[in-house]
Protein backbone atom coordinates (compact mmCIF):
# COMPACT_ATOMS: atom_id res chain seq x y z
CA UNK A 1 0.00 0.00 0.00
CA UNK A 2 1.27 3.40 -1.06
CA UNK A 3 2.00 5.49 2.17
CA UNK A 4 1.31 9.04 0.46
CA UNK A 5 -1.57 9.41 -1.48
CA UNK A 6 -2.69 12.35 -3.00
CA UNK A 7 -5.38 14.70 -1.57
CA UNK A 8 -8.10 13.33 -4.63
CA UNK A 9 -6.89 9.82 -3.33
CA UNK A 10 -8.06 10.17 -0.15
CA UNK A 11 -10.96 12.08 -0.65
CA UNK A 12 -12.19 9.25 -2.79
CA UNK A 13 -10.94 6.64 -0.03
CA UNK A 14 -12.79 9.09 2.62
CA UNK A 15 -16.28 8.78 0.55
CA UNK A 16 -15.90 5.29 0.44
CA UNK A 17 -16.06 4.48 4.14
CA UNK A 18 -18.71 7.00 4.60
CA UNK A 19 -20.43 5.81 1.79
CA UNK A 20 -20.57 2.30 3.29
CA UNK A 21 -22.00 3.44 6.73
CA UNK A 22 -18.49 2.48 8.24
CA UNK A 23 -18.85 6.17 10.55
CA UNK A 24 -21.74 6.82 12.17
CA UNK A 25 -23.79 9.68 11.16
CA UNK A 26 -24.45 11.79 14.81
CA UNK A 27 -24.98 15.51 14.71
CA UNK A 28 -24.14 17.29 17.93
CA UNK A 29 -25.15 20.04 19.99
CA UNK A 30 -22.77 22.37 21.81
CA UNK A 31 -24.33 23.91 24.56
CA UNK A 32 -22.22 25.53 27.05
CA UNK A 33 -22.35 24.73 30.55
CA UNK A 34 -23.02 28.14 31.78
CA UNK A 35 -26.53 28.34 29.95
CA UNK A 36 -27.01 24.61 30.68
CA UNK A 37 -26.75 25.25 34.19
CA UNK A 38 -28.53 27.84 34.91
CA UNK A 39 -31.54 26.66 33.34
CA UNK A 40 -31.04 23.47 35.46
CA UNK A 41 -30.54 24.87 38.14
CA UNK A 42 -32.00 28.63 37.97
CA UNK A 43 -29.67 30.42 40.19
CA UNK A 44 -27.70 33.06 38.72
CA UNK A 45 -25.10 32.85 41.61
CA UNK A 46 -21.80 32.36 40.02
CA UNK A 47 -20.14 30.99 42.90
CA UNK A 48 -22.98 28.37 43.75
CA UNK A 49 -23.17 27.65 40.00
CA UNK A 50 -19.92 26.44 39.86
CA UNK A 51 -19.85 23.82 41.88
CA UNK A 52 -23.43 22.81 40.83
CA UNK A 53 -22.01 23.19 36.88
CA UNK A 54 -19.41 20.33 38.12
CA UNK A 55 -21.88 17.77 39.36
CA UNK A 56 -24.36 18.47 36.38
CA UNK A 57 -20.57 17.84 34.00
CA UNK A 58 -20.14 14.39 36.11
CA UNK A 59 -23.94 13.23 35.76
CA UNK A 60 -23.74 14.05 31.89
CA UNK A 61 -20.03 12.59 31.57
CA UNK A 62 -21.82 9.03 32.61
CA UNK A 63 -24.79 9.32 30.38
CA UNK A 64 -22.06 9.36 27.49
CA UNK A 65 -22.40 12.97 26.75
CA UNK A 66 -19.08 15.06 26.03
CA UNK A 67 -17.87 17.98 27.70
CA UNK A 68 -15.19 19.89 26.04
CA UNK A 69 -13.33 23.32 26.23
CA UNK A 70 -13.83 25.61 23.87
CA UNK A 71 -11.79 28.94 24.49
CA UNK A 72 -12.76 29.41 28.19
CA UNK A 73 -16.63 27.86 28.42
CA UNK A 74 -17.15 24.32 28.67
CA UNK A 75 -19.58 23.35 26.25
CA UNK A 76 -21.55 19.85 26.51
CA UNK A 77 -21.80 18.32 23.68
CA UNK A 78 -25.17 16.51 23.12
CA UNK A 79 -26.39 14.16 20.74
CA UNK A 80 -28.95 15.05 18.19
CA UNK A 81 -30.79 11.31 18.86
CA UNK A 82 -29.92 11.80 22.73
CA UNK A 83 -32.06 14.88 22.51
CA UNK A 84 -34.63 13.47 20.45
CA UNK A 85 -34.97 10.40 23.06
CA UNK A 86 -35.32 13.32 25.91
CA UNK A 87 -38.23 14.62 24.41
CA UNK A 88 -39.95 11.63 23.88
CA UNK A 89 -40.19 10.81 27.17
Amino acid sequence: MKTELTDKELWERFKEVVGRGRVAYQRFYAVPLVDLGSQIFGTADPYDLRALNRSLARALRRRGIRIVKRGHMRHALIPEDLLRRARAD
